[in-house]
């Protein structure tokens, strides 16, 4: 989103000035005004703006939108909801300062996929559907997402599942693909295969944690599959074209119900207790998958 704005700038004649962190309201602002007549329009990027505090109101004479002003400043703020620019700035001030919220990242796989393709063109990066489904699939959050994106900027062909294969994902990531995929086609003897290599990765406990974050997102998916209005939910998550819905409907048919919600719940008990550093391990989950093979 701040690459977004930067890009705009310059598109306007601002050229980089100088960057902070945090610092004071007086100092910054005298920064602002000590430009000559002719100097060229730039902007001064303060990052953790929110430890400069509230702007006094003696300053607010100072902000203008006007498009022939020399200096912009553009204030980064964080997520922590306590560190909000509305509560640092009069609605006086806000009116004449141009804000820029992130969208809010998707709960379903679907709009997440979508989400990605979008901040994808904002990157002029030409991916499909596909790929951003692959991406979505391995990644769990928006952070992760974006910074796999950088890694296809300035490509001139299109970005596809096999693409993102091939130069995102890791074994880990793969393999993690292929036990979730094994297991929702009842694949036992690949699965427990899968699984065991994946006990074995580089660095296990990161390993865990994705692996339960990918396989708890396909177990939803699998619990709205096996209702008897999934074409509904299918239309409501706009998930009929998903490769995962697919898999999804492929587990949803040989289980029942409860079996699914028994080992999402334990799946989810799992990534709890091991985040919260209070248990769980490569074993329980080994246990957990050969227990819902074997039930229909």
């Amino acid at each position: 989103m701040l690459e977004s704005v930067l890009s705009e700038l310059a598109k306007q004649g601002y050229t980089e000035g100088t960057k902070q962190e945090g610092g004071t309201w007086p100092d910054l602002i005298s920064d602002s005004l000590s430009g000559g007549l002719f100097d060229n329009r730039r902007y001064i990027l303060v990052e953790d703006a929110a430890t400069l505090g509230t702007m006094p109101e003696n300053f607010a004479k100072f902000v203008s939108t006007s498009n022939d002003e020399q200096v912009a400043i553009v204030l980064v703020y964080g997520d922590d909801p306590r560190a909000t620019h509305t509560k640092f700035f009069s609605k006086e001030v806000l009116k004449n300062c141009l804000v820029s919220k992130p969208a809010p990242f998707p709960l379903w796989a679907n709009e997440r996929a979508t989400w990605v393709q979008a901040r994808a063109r904002e990157l002029a990066i030409p991916i499909t559907r596909d790929g951003a489904e692959a991406i979505v699939d391995s990644l769990d959050t928006p952070e992760e997402i974006a910074a796999v994106l950088q890694n296809f900027r300035g490509f001139d062909k299109p970005v596809t599942a096999s693409l993102v294969s091939d130069l995102v994902l890791d074994d880990g990531s793969k393999n993690m693909l292929r036990y979730i995929d094994s297991l929702c086609m009842g694949q036992t003897v690949q699965c427990l295969k899968i699984l065991d290599t994946l006990t074995k990765a580089p660095s296990p406990d990161e390993t865990l944690i994705k692996t339960l974050a990918g396989l708890e997102n396909r177990l939803r998916l699998c619990l709205f599959a096996k209702e008897q209005d999934s074409p509904v939910y299918a239309r409501a998550i706009e998930a009929k074209k998903s490769y995962a819905w697919k898999m999804a409907r492929t587990c949803a048919a040989k289980h029942t119900p409860q079996t699914i919600l028994d080992f999402l719940t334990s799946v989810i008990a799992l990534s709890i207790s091991r985040k919260s550093g209070t248990g769980g391990s490569w074993g329980t989950l080994v246990l957990q998958t050969t227990k819902f093979l074997s039930t229909k």
